[in-house]
């Protein structure tokens, strides 16, 4: 970062140098900035308009699934054994599994005071104290990419790394971002939250479909396919409130 500094520090020096000489380097300069504006303002609008299509697709792919939930088709065969009365929703791969993990510690709080002479040869140190040993916030993390399991009774990760099992009945809360790609689990037999996040906006986000299961396991398939229909609406909802902002016919 210093070097990064002093060579930017350099650089402006040789500008402003060669600009005296040589004033028409600096409508080089200019022409060379608004062009970098120029093109940071196209990609803004690009991505925006790349999230419009995203949402849009999302919100087919959740409406799609809530007809399934609603008649109880479209649901495909198990590779592994159900339990009495599961029911397998979807089976997603490409999943990124996230934890919190450790960012280690660092020593904080020390201070070397200051001195002032008594006599000669004699100082006296004041203010010094010792810093302590302080561990830093944890930091959310891939932990593995695989394949994910979403049935009523449980939520399934198996990657090449790591396999976790979330159990329906265990979960004490859920934290869904907008689009309904990623989702934080808290279950009562594990400490520490962990998050799975989808890959794909032509498929139903993991917090839709772990929130299907959790309300299929408490309710009925009418509640969950109400609930999805409310999240496709939102996600139109997003779309068309970017669409106005940049000011596109629809």
């Amino acid at each position: 970062m210093v070097a990064a500094g002093c060579l930017t520090f350099v650089v402006l020096i040789v500008l402003f140098t060669l600009g005296n000489s040589y004033p028409w380097i600096w409508a080089i300069v200019a022409a060379a900035i608004l062009a970098g504006v120029a093109a940071r303002l196209v990609q803004n609008r690009n991505n925006k308009i790349a999230s419009i299509e995203a949402f849009e697709r999302q919100a087919a792919a959740v409406d799609a699934f809530a007809n399934q939930i609603a008649t109880g088709t479209g649901q495909s065969a198990a590779n592994f054994a159900l339990k009495s009365n599961e029911i397998l929703l979807a089976t997603q791969d490409n999943v990124t599994l996230l934890e919190w993990v450790s960012t280690g510690s660092s020593y904080q709080g020390g201070s070397a005071g200051f001195s002032f002479r008594v006599m000669r040869g004699v100082s006296y140190r004041v203010g010094q104290s010792r810093g302590q040993l302080v561990k830093n916030p944890p930091a959310l993390k891939t932990i593995d990419v695989g394949t994910v399991n979403f049935t009523t009774e449980r939520i399934t990760f198996v990657g090449p790394r790591e396999t976790r099992a979330y159990e329906v009945e265990k979960m004490l809360n859920l934290s869904i971002d907008h689009n309904g790609q990623t989702v934080m689990i808290s279950v009562s037999n594990r400490q520490k939250p962990s998050a799975l996040q989808g890959s794909s906006f032509d498929l139903v986000g993991p917090g839709f479909l772990v929130q299907t299961a959790l309300t299929l396991h408490n309710s009925d398939a009418q509640t969950a396919a109400a609930q999805l229909r409310a999240s496709a609406n939102e996600l139109r909802a997003s779309a068309q409130a970017t669409r106005v902002q940049l000011k596109l016919a629809k």
